[in-house]
């Protein structure tokens, strides 16, 4: 239930920052309700009977991306009366109508003797319900041959009483088979074999870490002198160092032609696999003879149950299955923000993404916030908790837009412009999955290729007017491809093209929205846009952050940060930025 707010009196003053010729504007009253576990609800306002309930020092914040961030407020109150809340109680400030200008959960309640008792409760928006499970870990899809290895102790022991293992150590190799790319090597150059234990048992290893495994795929590439009697394995461990097998997927390998796709679901509770190509006979093999083949576009999958979606190869037939960003953000948030709503599909609350992001691995602990960060490097959307605890994720701008003059309550201070983050291209530097050093970038700069999204020739770009080449350099920390490296090139290069707009401003009192309403200040939240009326050529400006303060009802707004934009970006990509000329 909602508790009305009260209407003000007929001769109720109008706040400082009244529209010049104006009449009576909306009421901008607040009132706070805190929700209690068991369903009551504590209400905090101006006319509150017990002096207990009645707010002082208003604040609150709003950022974007994020959404609702930090509130607080002042109730004067004796030590007595301070345990009427609780931590995690819900926390949300209502303006008229019951319409709400923040929601979050108490995280503070710090107590002072000043005056006779205060107590200053502070909360946090629901963004930070993302941080609240610190333990998530996927495979959504792993690309890196260096995650391959020798295969354990325990387990060599058990193929040497009938096999010999040729370890990971001896045969693996990132090597290009004829344009492929990397690639690993299952082979064993000039053995002949002529008992039981001397059949070779040719493997590598794939440890999870404890993340359960759902399918791994391969394409079979350059087969030598294999037919079918050799036996082309995944096989499927429970342990991360023992012989405990959930099961072997078996095929006979000489039937197996250049380019075959080779994919195999793993059963549950999977935690470790190896690939194997092994002969069951003896005797057999020859001397100055080669046995073996390679396996191109490895792919690990966890048990996650995403769909994917196939890129491109230049074997044909579509490449290792990638993931939207808009699929593992919802499978995320389901997993590990379960008290957040959202909405998937046209027309839902997450936004659909095209891109499928080849390689996404997260070993080790960590939140969906992080999750949803490292998944929006590709795109460099906005994503939002507000109201009900609904998570909102799309592309920047469709926010609300803002209308004021500078006489009407409006102060702004503007950096100005600036080169040192004008760029005409990037460079991006990575490491690709066998482990080698890669580059890609604009026409001219001399790295390893080529793509023509990572320059720019807007002629609004003074260094472009100007005929000047700035080259910028994006160090990526995380393994990638050249398709990926470009596409998180791209979007750096396009958050740059901002550089020229930060600033900040300081609004008070009210401000018109889109349809040319007048609204109280407080209801501005950062994803917005501002318009300054009296100043026809300025360009619109993103709202990135707000801090509204309710006794000047005055909000300051942070504008256009592209420094922060940037910094936000390349920390949730763990990468490195540096610029060069």
């Amino acid at each position: 239930m909602t508790l009305p707010l009260l209407l003000p009196p007929a001769d109720y003053p109008d706040p400082s920052g009244t529209p010049r010729g104006l009449g009576p504007l909306p009421d901008d009253r607040l009132s706070i309700v805190v929700d209690r576990p068991d369903g009551t609800q504590v209400r905090w306002a101006d006319d509150e009977p017990d002096v207990g309930n009645v707010p002082a020092d208003l604040t609150w914040s709003t950022s974007a991306p994020g959404g609702f961030k930090g509130a607080s407020c002042t109730l004067m109150r004796g030590l007595r009366d301070v345990g009427r809340e609780g931590l995690f109680d819900g926390f949300r400030v209502l303006g008229p109508g019951g319409a709400t200008r923040f929601e979050g959960r108490l995280q503070q309640m710090p107590v002072s003797t000043d005056g006779g008792g205060r107590v200053t409760p502070q909360a946090v928006g629901m963004m930070a319900a993302l941080e609240d499970i610190a333990t998530a870990r996927e495979i959504y899809v792993d690309r890196e041959l260096g995650r391959w290895g020798g295969r354990p102790l325990q387990r060599q022991i058990v193929i040497r009483q009938g096999w010999n293992p040729f370890d990971a150590s001896q045969v693996w190799g990132a090597v290009d088979g004829a344009g492929i790319g990397p690639v690993i090597d299952l082979r064993i150059d000039s053995y002949p074999w002529s008992t039981g234990p001397g059949r070779p048992h040719i493997g590598i290893a794939y440890a999870a870490g404890g993340i359960e495994l759902g399918e791994i795929e391969g394409r079979w590439v350059n087969p030598q002198n294999v037919d079918n009697a050799w036996l082309f394995l995944y096989e499927f461990f429970t342990d991360l160092d023992g012989d405990t097998q959930s099961g072997p997927g078996m095929t006979g390998a000489g039937g197996n032609p250049h380019g075959t796709r080779i994919p195999f679901a793993a059963p549950p509770g999977t935690r470790r696999a190896e690939i194997v190509l092994a002969y069951p006979a003896a005797p057999a093999g020859a001397s100055g003879t080669k046995y073996g083949a390679s396996m191109a576009e490895l792919a690990v999958y966890g048990r996650h149950g995403l769909p994917g979606t196939r890129g491109d190869s230049p074997l044909g037939g579509g490449g290792p299955k990638g993931f939207l960003a808009s699929d593992v953000i919802a499978n995320a948030l389901s997993r590990w923000a379960p008290g957040i709503r959202f909405t998937t599909g046209q027309g839902g609350t997450i936004t659909p993404t095209d891109y499928p992001i080849p390689h996404l691995v997260f070993p080790d602990h960590t939140t969906a916030a992080a999750i949803v960060d490292r998944c929006n490097a590709f795109h460099a959307w906005d994503w939002f908790v507000w109201e009900n605890a609904t998570f909102h994720y799309g592309p920047r701008g469709r926010g609300r837009t803002w209308r004021i003059a500078t006489a009407d309550g409006l102060d702004l201070s503007l950096e100005g412009e600036t080169t040192d983050r004008v760029f005409t291209g990037v460079v991006v530097t990575y490491t690709d999955y066998a482990g080698v050093q890669r580059s890609v970038g604009p026409p001219g700069s001399g790295a390893d290729q080529v793509d023509a999204q990572l320059v720019t020739t807007d002629p609004r770009n003074p260094a472009v007017a100007h005929g000047i080449t700035r080259t910028g350099v994006l160090s990526l920390s995380t393994p990638s491809d050249a398709v990926s490296a470009a596409t998180v090139g791209a979007v750096w290069l396009r958050l740059q093209a901002e550089a020229t707009r930060r600033g900040q401003a300081t609004v008070t009192g009210w401000v018109t929205d889109d349809a040319g309403a007048w609204r109280p200040v407080s209801e501005i939240r950062g994803g917005d846009t501002l318009i300054v009326t009296d100043r026809p050529d300025d360009p619109p400006r993103r709202i990135i952050e707000t801090s509204y303060t309710h006794g000047p009802r005055s909000s300051t707004l942070t504008l256009d940060s592209t420094a922060a934009t940037l910094e936000a970006f390349l920390e949730s990509l763990a990468a490195a930025f540096a610029g060069q000329l």
